[in-house]
């Protein structure tokens, strides 16, 4: 499985800035612990990982976001500099 921390953790902090998040991009609970309605569910993961391949906005990075390795041109480094 590929690690989604960073990229969740980007996405969270748009949608929900100010809400502390733990390493893998989850919100945290007082105390730093894990939040625990979100409890580390593997669907909810699964789930947004589906959703970003199919939303168009950003299906196309995915790949050179999960592998950053692959070569990219200068509009491709642009268009992933936001992340």
């Amino acid at each position: 499985m590929q690690e989604l921390g960073p990229l969740l953790k980007e996405i969270m902090s748009e949608l929900a800035p100010g809400i502390e998040l733990d390493a893998d991009g989850l919100p945290a609970a007082p105390g730093g612990e894990q939040c625990c309605a979100l409890d580390r569910n593997e669907t909810l993961t699964t789930q947004i990982r589906d959703a970003l391949d199919h939303d168009k906005a950003v299906s196309s990075l995915l790949p050179y976001l999960r592998d950053p390795v692959l070569p990219r041109d200068e509009e491709m480094e642009e268009a992933l500099q936001p992340f």
